[in-house]
């Protein structure tokens, strides 16, 4: 028995050990590595969040990672999840347990990962992607601040009367046990107003450098600092004076001890605080908000604050955290973003997370007033509004202030307190719960910003909130928005003029309702053109805790630009209840797929190929040769001028195009696509327009076309324009250990003057890629390139303009022999003048094989045969001479026939009909210019094809 205690015991300790680990080495990678800003967005450099595909081995994780990168952390261990059996107690039911299966599962295979090297996050997340067993990877962006008791400034906290706080502590005046966990950039635990609402974490002893409780922490006692090893201080110290105190500030307008006779009082009354320290001794902002959020739903906390956060796409790993805190019972309070301007749209088409994560309470900013301050964020960044601007606060040293204290940083403790309170009288409500009663109850204030409609939301009101039984009032919450065309299939991408059904499922948080009638309206089109077919649909009662599907309603899309649609859904029964929710329409895709029975690839309306970007919200689905080769990376088209100039489509530092759709690859005609340099910035902009059409040679082939025509739109000559794509290939297991040769016996013997082509291969894999590039003109110059990805691309400075120059103008010379990460270019150049409207043109040929013969032959034959026509359809026939200078006969047909003749770029060039008996016809082809042709007959017999070389 004893011995079995002493097991026991050991592996309790190991466990501890284990997590300890974990965590001090996490904290010692992040908090050493340097902060770099792309695209105006910090992240850290060298560390990326990555999470592996669904099934990973969650025990070995380390063993899953890609080549090229190491482990700091897990966000979850298994020994930390219900999941795995890793010991702790199963604390929900139903739903919520559900849903905290799927979050643990999700953490579980979240990891935190560095790398060495100077390759920037962005492009490094890039390469990881490629790895089959990553479905997640993404920098780390480091978020930013986002800034009548017997206390004696409690007379001049106006905030408070304007939430009726005071009011609502006669209703329940907070309860111990709900603690506030503030993560913060650090919190004075030693201010006269903070030290006496602190929380204790009774099983931990205070500065011994032991994890006491084996919760993962040490020395959590009241607080912790997640970025002790940087600071040099003690774990559980979170002072930090920089940044103006942000942290404290935060803690004492949700904390502040109430009735001690000093200072000010906190919104949550009794409630308790626990300050987490999330940044960095440097003050460069929040580096461990999101783990802050997973100790602090592990802790059993009530609420969270997180007066922080970033702009940018967001994170199916941040969400799977927030999912994990609600699951936990934790309710997640977060600022609103201060990036508004006013009404012009900025602060509700741009999101901010973690506010605008589903399940986060995002809360605006407004005045004591009311007003709006002109930077918060709203819209589905601002679930509801607090006053924040010149709020008392307490300062780190001991002071108060109300000088600096402005942005939605400190609306959100206000309403972190008042979601205390809430959870103190009502402790049985789930965090979403806790929202929509705050929600539910906040006072109306759309009348005092009338400039702002919808966007804004109601402010916060504590004394109703406490005031307000929540079985009496419902609360419905979009789950999903289901948009379809009229035959049901889903509107992945719509064109101008579709007819759209539009269908929301919600759910009930609250009270059933009553009957329910539902309208449908725009609240921001931000320059959409959209008419209403059926703006209006009802529903029976739907009861608490219950789902329903309302819709469809139907919209015509006449016209869209590339900010969202928001629409408004108001929602009224036929009693008391009267809501409305937002619903945020992004505009159709750029990326369109084109496909026949081998091959299946994306193109978008603005250059790009294969994929949108590199980042994980990318759009696309790559390059793949059916049933299941992947085969390349994001890539797209570029373009050069003169030597000095250059534009692309595809930027691995930006991930934006300098091109801008004229035509979308959109129905008639979706093969062609038109796009232009219209919206670049002299002396960037060169003043061309890029036509684009995919075609495939036959049903079956392995095989695509892409025929490109660049016009010049200037009124002046340009010089030595050369243009072509970049094409990040990779064959095999996560694309490495490629290789890449010039490949001229995949051009007709009639080409190799006029054409060139790359090959590239992965010894003992099955597939072989070649892409040539190929015109009519002897005086084109083929351009073909073959390296290594991070020799010019994933080199520190992405794809420069001097690197599109290089690659569009050495024509075969820049070949590697090396084996790793191969890409390429295939284009074309033009020497000398491209007078105004001239048109130049190319074509691409991309062939796919098992072996290197079966696909050069493959391009070769597509080569001179380039046309989407089926051969030998019908009766046999001939031409002859072949190749001619001046006429062909057509041989072997005795009954009428259309015939037309088609460029190397699919244009229809001449054409006619012949009403004859006779077995012998002539073309004239005296006024075509030299090249190579395809000759197109059409009659009873059906449709065939042979080439034509016309030589001179």
């Amino acid at each position: 028995m004893i011995e079995d205690k002493l097991r026991v015991k050991l592996l309790t300790l190991l466990v501890v050990a284990v997590s300890v680990f974990g965590l001090a080495r996490s904290q010692t990678a992040l908090s050493t590595a340097p902060i770099v800003t792309v695209n105006g967005k910090p992240m850290l450099g060298g560390i990326l969040m990555i999470q592996l595909r669904q099934g990973a081995d969650v025990h070995h994780i380390a063993d899953l990672l890609p080549a090229g990168v190491e482990l700091v952390s897990q966000l979850l261990t298994p020994d930390r999840t219900v999941l795995y059996g890793g010991g702790l107690r199963r604390t929900s039911i139903g739903q919520q347990y559900r849903d905290l299966l799927s979050a643990e599962d999700r953490l579980t295979r979240s990891v935190i990962v560095r790398y060495a090297g100077p390759i920037l996050p962005t492009a490094m997340a890039r390469q990881v992607l490629k790895d089959p067993n990553v479905v997640v990877a993404e920098p780390y962006y480091v978020a930013q601040e986002q800034a009548v008791p017997n206390d004696p400034l409690f007379a001049q906290q106006n905030a408070m009367v304007t939430m009726k706080v005071a009011a609502a502590w006669v209703l329940h005046p907070g309860d111990p046990n709900v603690v506030i966990a503030i993560s913060d950039n650090g919190v004075d635990q030693n201010h006269e107003d903070l030290a006496g609402s602190l929380w204790t974490n009774t099983g931990e002893v205070p500065n011994n450098m032991v994890d006491d409780d084996g919760n993962g922490a040490v020395d959590d006692y009241q607080g912790y600092n997640f970025a002790w090893q940087d600071d040099g201080t003690q774990p559980g110290n979170t002072a930090n004076n920089r940044s103006g105190g942000h942290g404290t500030k935060v803690a004492g307008i949700a904390g502040a001890t109430v009735n001690n006779s000093k200072g000010m009082a906190g919104v949550a009354g009794r409630c308790k605080i626990f300050p987490m320290k999330t940044a960095r001794a440097d003050g460069g902002g929040i580096v461990y908000g999101y783990q802050s959020l997973i100790y602090a739903a592990q802790q059993g906390f009530k609420v969270v604050n997180c007066s922080w956060g970033v702009v940018k796409a967001p994170s199916p790993i941040d969400q799977a955290v927030i999912d994990y805190c609600l699951a936990n019972g934790l309710v997640v309070v977060s600022s609103a973003g201060n990036h508004g301007n006013g009404s012009s749209g900025d602060g509700w088409d741009e999101l901010n997370f973690p506010s605008a994560y589903d399940g986060v309470i995002g809360v605006g900013e407004t005045m004591t007033n009311d007003i709006a301050t002109q930077t918060s964020g709203l819209g589905k960044n601002a679930a509801v509004m607090a006053p924040g601007r010149n709020a008392w606060a307490t300062t780190s040293g001991g002071g108060y202030t109300n000088a600096d204290t402005e942005g939605t940083s400190f609306a959100a403790p206000m309403a972190s307190g008042i979601a205390a309170l809430v959870r103190s009288k009502y402790p049985d409500l789930s965090p979403r719960q806790v929202g929509a009663l705050l929600r539910r109850t906040a006072d109306d204030i759309s009348a005092k910003n009338s400039g702002l409609g919808d966007m804004v939301s109601g402010r916060v009101n504590a004394q109703r909130a406490l005031a307000t039984d929540p079985a009496s009032t419902a609360a419905l919450r979009i789950v999903e928005t289901v948009i379809t065309h009229t035959n049901g299939t889903p509107a992945d991408r719509f064109e101008y003029g579709d007819t759209l059904l539009l269908s929301v499922s919600l759910i009930n948080d609250l009270a059933t309702t009553g009957e329910m009638s539902y309208t449908l309206s725009i609240s921001d089109g931000n320059s959409w053109s959209v008419a209403f077919v059926k703006d209006a649909a009802t529903s029976e009662p739907i009861a608490s805790g219950s789902t329903r599907l309302v819709g469809p309603f139907k919209i015509v899309v006449n016209s869209f630009t590339d900010l969202p649609c928001i629409f408004d859904l108001r929602m009224a029964d036929d009693a008391t209840y009267d809501d409305d929710a937002l619903i945020y329409m992004m505009p159709s895709p750029i990326m369109s797929t084109m496909s026949n029975a081998s091959l299946v690839y994306s193109v978008g309306d603005d250059g790009t190929f294969g994929y949108s970007s590199s980042l994980t919200s990318r759009q696309g689905i790559g390059f793949n040769w059916k049933p299941s080769q992947a085969l390349i990376s994001p890539s797209g088209f570029l373009l050069s001028e003169g030597g000095t100039r250059a534009l692309k489509a595809y930027n691995n530092l930006t991930n934006t195009s300098d091109f801008t759709a004229e035509k979308r690859f959109i129905v008639p005609d979706r093969e062609r696509g038109v796009m232009s340099d219209a919206n670049v910035s002299a002396p960037k902009k060169i003043g061309v327009r890029v036509a684009q059409r995919f075609t495939f040679p036959s049903a079956d082939a392995a095989a695509t076309v892409i025929s490109v025509n660049i016009e010049n739109t200037t009124a002046s000559d340009l010089t030595d324009l050369a243009a072509g794509y970049f094409l990040d290939w990779d064959i095999g297991y996560a694309g490495q250990s490629n290789t890449t040769r010039s490949a001229p016996e995949a051009l007709p013997v009639s080409f190799r003057e006029m054409g060139a082509a790359q090959l590239f291969a992965r010894e003992g894999v099955p597939a072989v890629v070649v892409c040539a590039a190929v015109s009519a003109e002897l005086s084109f110059e083929p351009q073909s390139a073959g390296m290594m990805l991070g020799q010019y691309i994933d080199d520190g400075d992405g794809i420069t303009d001097a690197d599109v120059i290089m690659f569009l103008s050495s024509g075969e010379t820049i070949q590697t022999t090396q084996t790793g990460d191969a890409c390429g270019v295939s284009g074309m150049r033009f020497p000398g003048v491209t007078a105004p409207g001239q048109v130049r043109s190319f074509m691409i040929v991309i062939g796919v094989g098992a072996t290197e013969e079966e696909a050069t032959t493959l391009v070769r034959e597509t080569i001179e045969d380039p046309s989407s026509v089926a051969e030998n359809a019908g009766g046999l026939f001939r031409i002859a001479p072949n190749p001619t200078s001046d006429r062909v006969e057509i041989l072997g047909i005795v009954e009428p026939f259309v015939w037309t003749l088609v460029d190397m770029m699919g244009t229809v060039v001449n054409g006619g009909r012949v009403d004859t008996s006779s077995s012998l016809s002539h073309v004239d082809v005296t006024l075509l210019p030299t090249g190579r042709y395809q000759l197109v007959i059409t009659d009873g017999h059906g449709v065939r094809s042979t080439p034509l070389v016309i030589l001179r």
